[in-house]
């Protein structure tokens, strides 16, 4: 089929918007195009009038439905070029993503694959377009699944409504418009994740599409009627659909009512396409139409290309990475859509398809397996209370029949202590009560920020830290452990972190001043023991070294790096003293004085599990100490 330059053109700015939403670039504290990511939805609307048109076509003239005939051709177009972009990202992947997530990395390759990483990423990647998720490198390819899951039971809809419904499309494409819309509003009120990534409540889209394919196809109106208005209604379309990807914000990104508007607009500008004398200035630009005939390409290379840089730097990209990913991403582009697209377009290009997915899945699978014999699972996931309560991010309880209390309160650095503590609480006879949250340290007084996108954090707050207090309050004479990457919010030079401020209740205005204070209250009717924070990583390509020679006993930074690096917390808590309050120097375990060293580990197994988190193994030598002092104060 061939497209008009205006679909062509539209494609063009459904694939740009997207990309600089997954940018990220930030213009006045603000995410430029912040509503981008319609540009995804634009993409299913554009789907739905294409397919729908070619099925309508073979249904209405033809008085027949070439089901295989279509699908294959589905395939030529959407399979190659994603097998070839995910191939070539085994090799970044191999040597960027680390150990712990490759086994997620396989997964979801062989999801995208297959064409169902959107319910893939629906259990494991919540929160599309944050920092964490932009850092998976195949994330994108759920609209994808969405596509092809759409591709394969819209024939079967038209189908059923040829056979038994006695053709009326219009009626019945209608019909399945509005309960979709009405099933996405549902959903969206229990599960707002399921609603972004499931095909009952994104099918509306592509019906909206489909609506203006049947209306072309029928030629229900006259057409010399709106040659007058369409060159005007157009131009607005463009402004809104503008107007949507600049002040639409991720706050909105399952807001249905406002997504119609700029989705309408679609609509529009392909319906007067149809019916016009010339050819829109804008969309028939020349880079819109070169922009649009590789907007495919574009789709897929641009998030593994952003996503891997992100990985390599470490942190969120400035404007000149951003640039440059997007070069690189134009260059790849072109060079697939010339020697990828078009080449398997052929129709001799079916076998080569089967025999190279055959291939691909087996080596996949083979990859899985090996990766799975040498996995070691999250430390800091995977906990569960008696009640079932996921303890990564909720309060949890051990242990509730006995009456001695101890809290564990920190971050993800923290979480590792659970797996022991809730075995020292069993034979040391005391309820263990946890409250970690990820990059989440105990800051009373203060609200966390996002450093992305500057908004506050809605789980780490000046709420979430009453919680803490005023259950510790109701339960005098317990045991607090405070434990956190305290360094990474107390240094202000590390401004790539997440930043704490003071909340609207608070009198304390500095963070440390808080912190302190705060240890110093819960003092005076409890035991408090502070953790020191671990030595970071210093170079993770060396635990990667070590765990593939099983030889952990290696140098990872200096004692005095160490004490440099973590100053501010370590002076913070060696000035909060008295009786009741105890301290773990984990110096005394990572490091050696002998030699003024710290090392990855011991000739038993690995401190850590990631350059930020200690392992189990980390963990339990920490948690030794902690029942030594349990068993001092009891």
């Amino acid at each position: 089929m061939k497209f008009n330059s205006e679909i062509q053109g539209l494609r063009a700015i459904a694939v740009i918007g997207v990309i600089i939403y997954h940018s990220k670039i930030s213009v006045l504290n603000h995410n430029f195009m912040s509503g981008g990511y319609i540009g995804v939805d634009i993409f299913f609307v554009i789907s739905g009038y294409l397919i729908g048109r070619i099925l309508l076509k073979q249904l209405l003239f033809q008085k027949k439905l070439y089901f295989k005939v279509f699908l294959e051709r589905r395939i030529k177009r959407i399979f190659p070029l994603l097998l070839f972009v995910t191939f070539a990202s085994f090799l970044p992947a191999l040597f960027l993503i680390p150990d712990s997530s490759t086994k997620d990395f396989l997964i979801s390759s062989i999801a995208s694959l297959t064409f169902v990483s959107n319910f893939y990423f629906l259990f494991t990647s919540f929160d599309y377009g944050n920092a964490n998720q932009l850092l998976k490198p195949l994330l994108h390819t759920w609209s994808l699944s969405v596509e092809m899951q759409f591709y394969i039971l819209f024939p079967f809809f038209f189908f059923i409504v040829n056979k038994f419904l006695n053709g009326r499309y219009f009626l019945w494409i209608i019909v399945f418009l509005t309960l979709s819309y009405l099933i996405s509003i549902i959903i969206f009120l229990k599960s707002p994740y399921l609603n972004f990534y499931f095909l009952p409540s994104r099918g509306w889209e592509f019906l909206l599409g489909a609506v203006t394919a049947y209306l072309h196809l029928k030629k229900s109106f006259n057409k010399y009627s709106f040659t007058s208005h369409s060159e005007l209604v157009t131009n607005l379309s463009l402004l809104i659909i503008l107007f949507s990807f600049i002040f639409l914000d991720t706050s909105f990104l399952y807001n249905l009512h406002l997504k119609i508007i700029p989705l309408v607009a679609t609509c529009c500008i392909i319906f007067f396409s149809e019916y016009k004398i010339n050819n829109n200035k804008i969309l028939s630009f020349s880079f819109m139409a070169l922009t649009g005939k590789i907007s495919y390409s574009l789709y897929l290379w641009h998030f593994p290309i952003f996503s891997f840089f992100r990985i390599y730097k470490g942190s969120a990209l400035n404007l000149v990475e951003v640039f440059f990913c997007i070069f690189v991403t134009f260059v790849f582009s072109i060079f697939t859509y010339h020697i990828v697209e078009k080449k398997f377009q052929k129709k001799d290009s079916l076998n080569f398809i089967y025999i190279s997915s055959i291939l691909i899945f087996f080596s996949s699978f083979c990859l899985l397996y090996s990766v799975h014999k040498t996995y070691e699972p999250l430390p800091f996931r995977g906990i569960y209370d008696q009640n079932k309560n996921d303890c990564f991010g909720s309060r949890c309880v051990f242990n509730n029949q006995y009456k001695n209390k101890v809290y564990l309160i920190g971050d993800s650095t923290t979480a590792p202590l659970i797996w022991h503590l809730k075995k020292v609480s069993m034979s040391q006879n005391f309820q263990l009560i946890t409250y970690i949250k990820g990059g989440c340290i105990l800051a009373p007084g203060f609200d966390k920020y996002k450093i992305g996108d500057k908004k506050k954090d809605p789980s780490c707050n000046n709420r979430y830290f009453d919680k803490i207090l005023n259950d510790i309050n109701l339960n005098p004479n317990s045991m607090v452990i405070i434990g956190g990457n305290f360094n990474e919010y107390l240094d202000k030079t590390l401004s790539h972190n997440d930043i704490y401020k003071p909340s609207k209740e608070t009198k304390y205005k500095n963070l440390a001043v808080s912190v302190s204070k705060t240890i110093e209250k819960l003092s005076k009717f409890n035991h408090v023991l502070l953790i020191y924070p671990a030595p970071l990583l210093n170079n993770y390509k060396i635990l990667k070294t070590s765990k593939k020679l099983r030889k952990f006993n290696i140098k990872n930074i200096s004692i005095s790096e160490y004490l440099r690096f973590n100053a501010p917390v370590i002076n913070l808590f060696s000035n909060i003293n008295n009786n009741k309050i105890f301290k773990i120097s984990v110096q005394d375990i990572f490091c050696k004085n002998n030699d003024n060293y710290c090392y990855i580990g011991d000739d038993s197994a690995s401190y850590y599990w990631d350059a930020f988190h200690i392992s189990k193994y980390g963990a339990l030598k920490i948690a030794n100490k902690i029942e030594m002092i349990i068993k001092k104060i009891h």
